[in-house]
């Protein structure tokens, strides 16, 4: 039971406590290796304070996706990234089809300075040629949010569309540059814990240097447990971990 405390602050009783310790699934998503996605020299900024955006991709023959990539850069205190990976979403509007994951990218972990940062996925049962898609939901505002990046034309095998409403149909846009990922090859890069408590890791050859990890708070996404961990080195010893 709970009962109050000479203090006035709340106590939890011991027996309640224990009952909430249990085990919790998790998985690891390790670097894998590219199955699909676009790339090039383009420096096109895309708006992400004031559009979602949907991109399509291709599942391969072990019909899995670990993580994915995507070019990226922060503006002012930035805006949490909702990812949504989907199957049957169709841009014309009729359907948004089922979600399969929902993931975030809290603001603080989002680099200040341009660059490919990965998102966990962790999804094994999609069906090997079949067409699935990234929602990239729209956040923050004209002072405070994230860019996607990618090029100045349309890829018509990477067709992608923006939105900025919440209804109707999507308004086909230049391609945006994304990775996905399989595979159980490279450094372990993240731990996916319970329901969706993420961490990130961050390698310099064979060293750790930074852990990110989110817990989100009991309902919504807003707020929770956001820390990085520095992890300080000396050669091949690790000394500390500071917050």
């Amino acid at each position: 039971m709970l009962f109050a405390a000479e203090s006035g602050q709340t106590v939890i009783d011991e027996n309640l406590a224990n009952s909430w310790v249990v085990m919790q699934e998790f998985s690891h998503v390790y670097e894998g290796t590219a199955f699909d996605g676009k790339n090039g020299a383009g420096i096109a900024e895309y708006d992400c304070a004031g559009y979602d955006h949907a991109v399509r991709f291709k599942a391969d023959a072990d019909a899995s996706i670990a993580r994915v990539v995507f070019e990226i850069l922060k503006h002012g205190q930035g805006a949490d990234l909702i990812l949504e990976v989907r199957d049957g979403f169709n841009p014309d509007g009729s359907a948004i089809g089922s979600l399969l994951r929902y993931m975030v990218l809290p603001k603080e972990f989002i680099p200040t300075s341009k660059g490919y940062f990965s998102i966990p996925v962790d999804i094994s049962d999609l069906v090997s040629g079949a067409y699935y898609w990234l929602i990239v939901k729209k956040g923050g505002d004209a002072d405070h949010h994230f860019h996607l990046h990618g090029e100045t034309v349309q890829d018509s095998l990477y067709p992608t569309y923006q939105r900025a409403g919440e209804s109707g149909a999507w308004t086909a846009e230049n391609a945006i540059h994304f990775n996905v990922y399989n595979g159980e090859t490279g450094n372990l890069l993240h731990g996916i814990y319970g329901c969706n408590a993420v961490t990130w890791l961050e390698w310099e050859g064979d060293l750790i240097l930074r852990a990110c990890r989110y817990l989100p708070p009991a309902s919504g996404f807003s707020g929770g447990v956001r820390q990085i961990k520095t992890y300080q080195w000396s050669g091949e010893i690790l000394k500390r971990g500071v917050i």
